[in-house]
């Protein structure tokens, strides 16, 4: 009787993100402003699926969830002014998403070539994104 060699897999989970910060400050300026600020750090996750090499340059691997997505960090900055009249108040904002423009990666679906290399797989998450708006409130 022979006993086969067993190899034991083991593998950091496809959501396994060791570190992360969300920090959220608000200051009222005045009765009807307000600004605030949102900064979201993480150590990010692993690329699901069996990899090696960069983020930028993947290839098949025999190992899964070897290679890590690079450190997320994004910083969002808000400013609101609040006008109040009889019946009903009336908001404006405004907003950048990611105000360092940093360029965040994710997880994408990609492809397998027949050379090994697999592309497509790292995709750029929210870029510099700035907006406005107008909130409207009947009582």
């Amino acid at each position: 009787m022979t006993l086969a060699k067993v190899r034991s897999a083991s593998s950091h989970g496809d959501f396994d993100q060791r570190h992360t910060l969300n920090a959220f400050v608000q200051q009222r300026i005045s009765y009807r402003m307000i600004v605030g600020a949102k900064l979201r750090l993480g150590s990010n996750f692993p690329i699901a699926g069996y990899f090696s090499g960069t983020p930028a340059a993947l290839f098949v691997s025999g190992d899964r969830n070897r290679v890590r997505l690079p450190f997320y960090s994004r910083l969002d900055l808000r400013v609101a002014r609040t006008f109040t009249f009889t019946r009903r108040r009336l908001t404006l904002f405004a907003e950048v998403m990611n105000a360092l423009g940093r360029n965040n990666l994710g997880q994408a679906d990609g492809v397998v070539r027949a050379s090994r290399k697999a592309d497509n797989f790292v995709a750029r998450l929210i870029p510099f994104v700035p907006s406005a708006g107008i909130l409207i409130e009947f009582q």
